[in-house]
């Protein structure tokens, strides 16, 4: 493997969590211990484990260990000369869509705020090609949804390693179905009293989730959303005005108008 250091770089509800799995597993098929075992809560925490890792890794060298990382901010600095970063790439107009629906927001926040929420999406996107281009890859979100085998290949040879038969077992076991279900048993477990990976906790707009620390997955973080239904979930006055705001971003990015 090329790197013993990964990030998955990318802005909100853009597939990153189903590629931060995708890679950690790679990683443990070819033999890795991960760090961390346990999915941190908070943005600023990775950067923290990184250094620790990258600290820890330079006096005491160990070849089968990989720290992978995701988050949604910038990073203060890159430690090690071998640390790659992924992004996903997904029309911010959906993001926007999927966003609401995922945080339950009710509409006059959204109405007051998805000018600032999609400025920020596209600021950070714009971060991610310029600043890390020479340790990028980029994989488009329509690929993770349409195409996860081809996906999958394209990681593992960004890696540096020929893909395995064990890989493509991950499209099952990361499917929206399987993700669900895991999370709704978990929830189910947890209320039950036997504790297992994770926790419940509450959204700043007060909805109660349950978080797998294991894989990062939170109640209700799949859905049959389709990508273009901005149009219909979206509310009238954002719609008017979302893809003239977007115009330049839509066009460089390739996204339609």
């Amino acid at each position: 493997m090329k790197s013993q250091c990964v990030w998955v770089l990318t802005p909100p509800r853009t597939g990153s969590m189903w590629v931060f799995n995708i890679i950690r597993d790679l990683y443990r098929n070819r033999n890795y211990d991960i760090v961390p075992e346990k999915i941190a809560f908070r943005d600023e925490d990775w950067e923290k484990t990184r250094d620790k890792f990258a600290f820890e890794n330079f006096h005491r060298p160990n070849e089968k260990q990989a720290c992978i990382l995701k988050c949604h901010m910038k990073l203060q600095a890159i430690r090690r000369s071998d640390e790659m970063v992924f992004t996903t790439l997904r029309d911010p107009r959906d993001c926007l869509a999927s966003y609401a629906r995922f945080m339950e927001v009710n509409t006059s926040w959204l109405e007051e705020n998805w000018r600032d929420i999609l400025q920020t999406h596209v600021n950070f996107m714009i971060y991610i090609t310029s600043s890390h281009k020479n340790r990028l890859t980029l994989l488009p979100y329509q690929d993770i949804k349409e195409r996860p085998g081809f996906v999958i290949e394209k990681v593992t040879d960004a890696l540096g390693t020929s893909l395995e038969p064990d890989d493509l077992v991950l499209i099952e076991k990361y499917s929206k179905e399987n993700v669900k279900h895991r999370i709704e048993m978990e929830q189910k477990n947890h209320e039950k009293g036997h504790k297992g990976d994770g926790q419940f906790f509450t959204t700043p707009f007060e909805c109660k989730r349950y978080v797998d620390y294991k894989t990062g997955f939170q109640t209700n973080h799949v859905s049959e959303y389709q990508d273009g239904a901005w149009k219909e979930m979206l509310p009238n006055v954002i719609v008017d005005n979302i893809t003239q705001f977007l115009a330049p971003y839509l066009d460089a990015y390739g996204f339609p108008q």
